[in-house]
């Protein structure tokens, strides 16, 4: 890293972050720090700001045949930094790449049921028509995970339509970013991203003044002193949750799942393993989804109510827990606690911990999760959860054999209503329904932490973690 304080006159904006990697556009990352670098060098189709679609290549979309038919168009005068013009064609091969790539930990892609059931078209040079034979009214969303560019190879570096070009990379270490001539004159003409593993030396970066701004403070394990520094705080996307085992008693019945979610102290979780740098979830979504219900408030601590529920529940003597040692951070702090407020009503529960993060994620894939797995759920489409994590008639890869008929007829309607109000109204009774009828052990979702000097404007870190570049003055 280097040692030259930053200067408030320059045009570089210099970045600390957990890890530098770019990803390839095919990915489907939703690591925020990937996020931030692909958005920077590459553009989706759509844009999903805040969990709500708005335009990126394509400036703009209709449907017809209700909702049936989707039309995009795109940005004319879009290039490469190459030079090369980007065609619907470049859109159609970006589709077919993410159809064809695995995902997360060598398993299926998450966006393969979607495009599989598409007709794909090129209209004409700047239009992709995309046809499905039943109203798929969450094909915006979707259609954020298609990233057009050509990834990092061997000897290349990445080449895509967004603001910034990539001048020099070194994976896991630093990466140096050019502003384009489609980035406009409000961005920094220069940006470097460093790779900072510890928060304690990211804070040291940036409170020496060897970066401007450092993401990822809210794992310090201590009171953060920020003085100098504009500090930020966002409420993130990410469900922390548990994940009950529906194939099965105790969870096959709803008054244990509801029992459960009432006899864990969320807020006492959340003060003591994040010194409060977290809200407590009350549905399968954050409040920044598309389609959260106004007023939805999380289910009170109430162990009176959930041992009254539990009274006609057949119970195990034992319940099982699983959990890994990182992602969910601090899963094991938590369980801990867990177990101890579950204990204080009467439920014993045994601990099954996992320290390969990727093979617990595989376990939890093939439904190896005990009687209740802790995990957590990333995806900024509404609808991706609902039909990935929670509907029995899509039993997708996270679906953990809870099945609630209500809340599939709910999901179904969803995913007809086309309409914005009407998508609006429709998750949002979905959400409201699976509050009321928990899948899961509602948990929290975290707070994002970072900061930045005094001098840095037009940067802000959206809800699902990524920071994005508004301007400056």
């Amino acid at each position: 890293m280097t040692t030259a304080a930053s200067d408030p006159r320059t045009d570089t904006l210099r970045i600390a972050q957990p890890a530098v990697e770019i990803p390839l556009p095919e990915s489907a990352s939703d690591q925020a720090e990937k996020q931030t670098i692909a958005a920077l060098i590459y553009e989706p189709l759509v844009t999903l700001r805040n969990c709500h679609p708005e335009p990126g290549l394509a400036e703009s979309w209709t449907v017809e045949d209700d909702g049936r038919r989707w039309i995009f168009h795109l940005r004319e005068n879009a290039q490469f930094h190459d030079g090369r013009a980007c065609t619907a064609e470049d859109v159609l091969y970006a589709c077919r790449r993410l159809m064809d790539a695995e995902g997360p930990f060598e398993m299926e892609g998450p966006y393969v049921p979607y495009f599989g059931a598409l007709h794909l078209e090129a209209t004409d040079r700047h239009t992709v028509t995309m046809v499905s034979e039943e109203p798929m009214s969450y094909i915006p969303e979707v259609c954020a995970g298609v990233v057009v560019g050509e990834g990092p190879g061997l000897g290349t570096l990445p080449v895509g339509t967004g603001p910034y070009r990539v001048e020099a990379y070194t994976p896991g270490d630093s990466l140096t970013l050019v502003a384009t001539d489609s980035a406009g004159d409000r961005r920094y003409p220069r940006i470097v991203i460093q790779q900072v593993e510890e928060p304690e030396d990211r804070l040291r970066a940036i409170q020496s003044g060897e970066v401007d701004l450092a993401t990822g403070l809210e794992t310090l394990p201590h009171p953060v002193d920020l003085s100098g520094l504009t500090a930020r705080k966002n409420l993130n996307t990410l469900s922390v949750t548990g994940f009950f085992n529906g194939f099965s008693e105790p969870f096959k019945d709803s008054r244990a799942r509801l029992a459960i979610n009432l006899a864990v102290d969320v807020g006492a979780i959340i003060d003591e393993v994040w010194g409060g740098m977290a809200v407590p979830a009350a549905t399968i979504v954050s409040p920044n989804h598309l389609g959260y219900p106004q007023g939805l408030v999380p289910h009170p601590y109430d162990p009176v109510a959930a041992t009254r529920l539990l009274e006609n529940v057949e119970m195990p003597s034992v319940l099982e827990v699983r959990t890994p040692h990182i992602i969910p951070d601090r899963a094991l702090q938590v369980t801990e606690m867990i177990v101890d407020q579950l204990g204080a009503i009467g439920i014993r529960l045994r601990v099954d911990d996992q320290e390969d993060r990727p093979k617990y994620a595989q376990e939890v894939g093939s439904k190896h999760i005990g009687h209740l797995s802790i995990f957590d759920s990333s995806p900024l489409s509404t609808y991706r959860v609902m039909w990935e994590k929670i509907s029995s008639r899509a039993r997708g890869l996270w679906w953990q054999g809870v099945v609630d008929e209500t809340a599939d007829i709910l999901i179904e309607e969803a995913g007809r209503a086309h309409e914005p109000n009407d998508q609006e109204v429709a998750y949002g009774e979905a959400l409201s329904w699976l509050h009321e009828n928990p899948p899961w052990l509602y948990l929290y979702h975290p707070i994002k932490l970072w900061a930045h000097k005094t001098h840095v404007s037009g940067v802000e870190m959206d809800a699902g973690g990524m920071l994005r570049l508004t301007g400056r003055e």
